[in-house]
Order: structure tokens, then C-alpha cells, then sequence
């Protein structure tokens, strides 16, 4: 019989984890809320096990192995936990063999060798049937969501390499600094704002369509939309825009919807994008290379020749970085859309059956009950699953568990009254007021120029940049997704403040130093 340890929540909660492997007690597990603030469904938990051979071939196919955070993870009442531990020289002398082998830098691994495999794996799910087996679509699942484990792996020794030379230059930003330095350059993520700023900027244009977008609901909004030229023109060209990118989830969950699903979703984007002029994206983008330029000229007058060649080395290896974890996280959202469509196929196929009342009851069974010749009835079983799923996403986890971390994660609040500590994760000063957004589909609530404040961002939340004046998350690092986007969209970012969305009254008049990491609640 396994062991087992009981950790108390915050709350008190017991939080009873089952160790599965043996030593994993022994070892340091940290909460993934920067991806996962809330638990996995069964079925999204099942998916890692069932989808393991998917996963071996991913690395056995780039002939490296994966990132100890990669190899697998600890997930205990939904909740996932990862492997906190460094890669060895070894794991990173394969993945600098894996670079060369594809070019040297970085952009070769994802474009040449990741992201095809991802494609192929997308399409393959999106034209499953709905007799499908799960455990078959699990298996090409994770054979495609490990691609971009591996690109990750292609820039993890660069990046790690690029911040020894700054440290002493730089002290604790030496990774805000690589990060900077790494910035610019195009995107997937930006491509898809520029598309949605060019649909904002015809709402701008055209009083009949902003009209239009008043008209509650999506059915309303095309019958009045189409009533002339200008807004079938606009209609069109947003079928048009949601037809490619059907598939994108709005989250790493396959329990959250797609914008095919809820195309609102994007209208309400175009919505809040159009009430102010924002700016051209591309624009941003050439801000933001020009940035990097003055970071990079900025290196000759900070390091010692020998730690300036090593660090343009680095940097020069790095070319592409934005455009490879952007392209990594649109196809995440991707292949969890087409994950997602795939289970509600077959869900609805059970339905048909008799044995579960709606097809997103899928998500509480597992493979093995979704993949019998004979279901029979699992309503009171994906019923009662729901409930502890639910029972769950209302408590807050322990931060980790197994052995303790070397530093307690994240950082308290300071002694100083009312200013709240964080990672500095993007450079600027901005005094606004906060928004406390809890939801992607939440975007209406963020007025022009005020404070974002969330657990944590995706790349659909990305057109929100434009209107944010500043971004503070409870979760997450200088190399995250909000870091990354709020250094492109040049408005300061504090990431990591732990229990911003408690401790910061929503309407609050605060200061946000994304230099110093901190934030000053003001009135």
C-alpha cells in the first residue's frame, strides 16, 4: 500500500496525497497555479497516464529526454503538482546536440521539428469520430502537448546560461534582464491581436456596426450586424477569423470552452478594443525590438569583455524566443480545444446512450469507463466525481508538497503598510486604478488604462494588454505569459504577488512599480 501524508490547506483542510512512486516523498513538488489554479477534471487527470506512451515517443523521436518538470506530474484532488529540481548537465548537453542538429539556435527545434508534430497531432483529434477510442486520442494528445515540452528544453539552457554573465552586473534582475534582452520579434500571439484590432478598428469606423455589437447575444448581433454592407463585410471577415481559430481554448483546462464555442468570447474583445484608440500592434512590436537594441547596446558598459562575448553569444542564440513560447502556447490552447471537441463528441454519443445526462459529464469518467463496449448507466458516478471536483475548486491547496523548498515559495508582503511584494517582470511606474478580472470572458470589467489584476494570464487574454495600463498577477515568473506580453505591449508588470486578488480592493487607487516589483495600494 502506498504511503500517504496529510498537509493541512490553508483553510485546514486535510490534503491527504497518495505516493505513487516510490521516493517521490523525498522530493519537492510545487503547486502549478501558473498554468492550473484549479483542479484537473478526472478525465483531464486520467489523461496523463493513459497518454504516456504519446509522451515517450515525443522525446524518444528528438532523442533527448525531458526537463525533470516535465517528466511527470503529482496530481492530488485535481490539483496538479510538478517536480521542482534543476535539469542535469546532461538533460541540456542533449537538448544543445538536439539545437544543432536543427540549426544551432532555437527557432530550427520548434519550426522544423516541434511544431509540425504539433499540427499533425491537432488534425488528427480535430477529425476523430465520435466512436473514438480515449485512450487512443490521450496517447496523441500527449504525444502532441509534449512538442512543446521539448522546444521548451531547446531554450532552457540558453536562457539559464545568459543570466550567469549578468548576475553580477545585474544582482536579483538578472532575469528580467535576460528576459529583456530576449524580447521582440513576431508572433502568434501577436498576429492574432493584429487580426482582432483590425475587426476593432471597423467597429471604430462604422457607426451601424458598434450598433450592432450592443445587440445582446451572438444570434442578435449577426441578424443586426448583416442589415448593410459595411457590417456583412464585418460579419464575414469574423466568420472568417473564428473559422481558423475555432479550436483556441481560453485556458490550459479542458473544462473551459473554446471560441468556437463562444465566439462572445472575441466579440467582446473587439467590444472593449474598439472604445479607445489602442494603438497599431505592429507598432508595439517594433517598440519592443527597440527596446531589446538598447538593452543589448547597454551590455558593453555593464560587463567585462569575456562575460560581453559570452552574453551576445547567448542572446544571439536565443533569436526567436517570443516567437517560440508564443508559438508553444497558441498550440497548447489549440490541442486543448481539440482535446476538449473531441471528448464532447463522444460525450454526446453516451448521452445518446442513455449512460450520462449531458455530454460534459465526460469529463468525470475516466478512458477505461468512456471506451467500454457496454457503458452501461455512469450517471450517479460522473454525478458524484462532478461534486468533489466542485468541492475541491473551493479550496485552496497547499503550495507544495513532498519535502520542503530550499525558499518558501513566492513572496510575503512587506512590513511597509499597504504595498504588496512580487517578481518585477516588466520595466515602468503607472498609478491607476485596479480591475480584479477573474476570467478571460471577463474583459468587459477592464476599463482603458486601469490595473489588471488576476491569478494568472493565457494568450487569450492577450488584446487586454492594449487596454491595461499595468498588469499584477498572483501567480508566475519574468518569463511567464503575462511577463512576456506585458514586455511587448511596454506596460509594467508585477508578477507573483501572492493573494493580489484578495489583498488588492477591487476600484483601488494603486501604484504598480514593475522595476521593483512592488505594488502600493493607495487608497
Amino acid at each position: 500500500m502506498p504511503a500517504t501524508t496529510t498537509y493541512p490547506c490553508p483553510d485546514g483542510t486535510p490534503f491527504h496525497v497518495q505516493w505513487v512512486r516510490p521516493g517521490d516523498e523525498n522530493d519537492n513538488w510545487g503547486l502549478n497555479n501558473e498554468h492550473n489554479p484549479k483542479p484537473w477534471s478526472p478525465m483531464g487527470v486520467a489523461l496523463e497516464d493513459a497518454g504516456r506512451p504519446g509522451h515517450a515517443r515525443c522525446y524518444t523521436e528528438a532523442d533527448v529526454e525531458p526537463l525533470p518538470v516535465f517528466r511527470y506530474s503529482l496530481f492530488v484532488n485535481g490539483y496538479q503538482y510538478r517536480l521542482r529540481a534543476p535539469a542535469t548537465p546532461e538533460i541540456l548537453a542533449g537538448y544543445a546536440a538536439f539545437r544543432a542538429a536543427h540549426g544551432g539556435g532555437i527557432r530550427g527545434p520548434w519550426d522544423e521539428f516541434c511544431e509540425p508534430r504539433m499540427r499533425q497531432a491537432v488534425a488528427d483529434i480535430a477529425a476523430s469520430a465520435p466512436d473514438a477510442r480515449v485512450v487512443d486520442l490521450a496517447v496523441v494528445y500527449l504525444y502532441g502537448w509534449h512538442q512543446t515540452f521539448t522546444a521548451s528544453g531547446a531554450f532552457r539552457g540558453s536562457i539559464l546560461g545568459l543570466i550567469q554573465p549578468l548576475a553580477e552586473a545585474y544582482g536579483p534582475q538578472a532575469m528580467l534582464v535576460a528576459q529583456e534582452l530576449a524580447q521582440g520579434g513576431a508572433n502568434a500571439t501577436l498576429a492574432i491581436d493584429e487580426e482582432i484590432e483590425a475587426l476593432a478598428e471597423m467597429v471604430r469606423s462604422d457607426r451601424r456596426i458598434a450598433a450592432a455589437l450592443d445587440a445582446p447575444g451572438w444570434p442578435a448581433f449577426r441578424e443586426r450586424a448583416q442589415g448593410d454592407s459595411g457590417g456583412t463585410a464585418f460579419v464575414e471577415r469574423l466568420d472568417e477569423f473564428l473559422g481558423r481559430h475555432a479550436l483556441r481554448s481560453t485556458s490550459w483546462d479542458l473544462m473551459d470552452p473554446t471560441w468556437g464555442e463562444r465566439p462572445e468570447t472575441v466579440l467582446d474583445l473587439i467590444r472593449s478594443l474598439a472604445r479607445q484608440e489602442t494603438g497599431s500592434p505592429v507598432e508595439r512590436a517594433q517598440q519592443s525590438s527597440a527596446k531589446q537594441a538598447v538593452r543589448l547596446a547597454e551590455l558593453g558598459e555593464k560587463l567585462p569583455p569575456e562575460k560581453l562575448e559570452q552574453a551576445r553569444r547567448l542572446v544571439s542564440e536565443l533569436d526567436g524566443y517570443v516567437h517560440v513560447r508564443e508559438g508553444r502556447a497558441y498550440w497548447q490552447m489549440t490541442i486543448a480545444g481539440a482535446m476538449r471537441h473531441a471528448l464532447l463528441r463522444i460525450g454526446g454519443r453516451l448521452k445518446d446512450a442513455g449512460a450520462i445526462d449531458e455530454a460534459d459529464d465526460i469529463f468525470f469518467l475516466l478512458p477505461e469507463e468512456a471506451d467500454a463496449a457496454q457503458p452501461g448507466d455512469l450517471r450517479v458516478v460522473a454525478a458524484s466525481r462532478r461534486a468533489e471536483w466542485e468541492r475541491w475548486r473551493a479550496i485552496t491547496p497547499p503550495d507544495f508538497v513532498g519535502a520542503p523548498p530550499a525558499v518558501a515559495p513566492g513572496v510575503p508582503p512587506a512590513a511597509i503598510a499597504g504595498e504588496l511584494r512580487g517578481l518585477a517582470a516588466s520595466r515602468g511606474k503607472v498609478t491607476a486604478r485596479a480591475r480584479i478580472v477573474s476570467d478571460s470572458l471577463d474583459v468587459h470589467l477592464l476599463g482603458d488604462g486601469e490595473v489588471l489584476v488576476c491569478v494568472m494570464t493565457t494568450p487569450a487574454w492577450t488584446p487586454m494588454f492594449a487596454i491595461a495600463g499595468a498588469v499584477v498577477t498572483e501567480t508566475g515568473t519574468p518569463e511567464s505569459h503575462p511577463a512576456i506580453a506585458s514586455r511587448e505591449y511596454g506596460i509594467p508588470c508585477v508578477v507573483g504577488v501572492r493573494g493580489a486578488t484578495k489583498l488588492i480592493p477591487d476600484g483601488a487607487m494603486v501604484e504598480v512599480d514593475g522595476e521593483a516589483g512592488t505594488v502600493r495600494v493607495l487608497a
